[in-house]
């Protein structure tokens, strides 16, 4: 007997998705704009991105099957969420998967649960799941530090913010921002790319990736580029994290 769906096109979707796990991490997304190849050697789904960054089959299945009508966490699947992975396009060289990395997160992480107020982050042997839009604040954080050059990392997301200096790394209040002589002056920008990913609507990827999802989601943020699609016209997308393209 053949299972009815919710919807034939995150049914569709959800084929497509696991078509392309099956073909491995040299697989490149159908729709992707062939500009994009230009500079990413691999470009995925989001969905797709997620399935090669984690080796866990059970968190494997939790992600192919969101949003598809079976399984458990399809049941409170957001349509939007669903969305997202399977329309934001990822571009990237390489999938990091080094134990070193681990521990520089975790050194990492407890610093900046120090430095930044309202920090939910802990130092622990093992990796919380923090909110997304606390792991997008850390990733900006973390490229300031890394930065040892120029005004500021040459990264979307580090748009509209500021680096202390005197050695203190700490994300400046893009509002407003003192001066040299201690009055407030207001920022020219907003960074709209770190508003939208703070958003509502990637607020579940976390969850969905699970244990161990901060360091997945920094590198995500950190390493590769990310573009959502434009209404009006096929092939428009607009860059919403990675190093900036111009």
């Amino acid at each position: 007997m053949k299972r009815k769906r919710d919807s034939k096109d995150t049914s569709d979707s959800i084929k497509r998705t696991k078509a392309s796990a099956q073909q491995g991490p040299d697989h490149d997304h159908q729709s992707a704009p062939s500009i994009l190849r230009l500079y990413y050697p691999q470009v995925l789904t989001l969905r797709e991105y997620l399935l090669q960054a984690t080796t866990s089959k059970h968190k494997k299945r939790r992600i192919t099957n969101y949003g598809s009508g079976t399984g458990s966490s399809s049941q409170d699947a957001d349509a939007g969420f669903v969305n997202l992975l399977d329309t934001v396009l990822v571009g990237f060289h390489t999938v990091k998967k080094e134990e070193s990395d681990l521990v520089d997160y975790q050194n990492e992480l407890s610093i900046f649960s120090t430095q930044v107020t309202g920090s939910e982050a802990k130092s622990s042997g093992s990796q919380p799941v923090l909110p997304f839009a606390e792991i997008v604040e850390f990733a900006i954080w973390q490229l300031f530090r890394k930065h040892t050059s120029g005004h500021r990392p040459p990264h979307v997301l580090c748009h509209g913010y500021w680096h202390t200096g005197l050695g203190e790394v700490k994300i400046a209040d893009r509002e407003k921002v003192e001066n040299n002589h201690g009055a407030e002056a207001t920022l020219p920008d907003r960074n709209e790319h770190v508003d939208r990913l703070k958003g509502e609507a990637w607020a579940a990827l976390p969850s969905l990736v699970g244990a161990g999802s901060a360091l997945i989601l920094v590198q995500l943020l950190q390493n590769c580029g990310m573009f959502i699609p434009l209404d009006g016209g096929k092939n428009n997308y607009l860059q919403i994290s990675g190093k900036c393209s111009h």
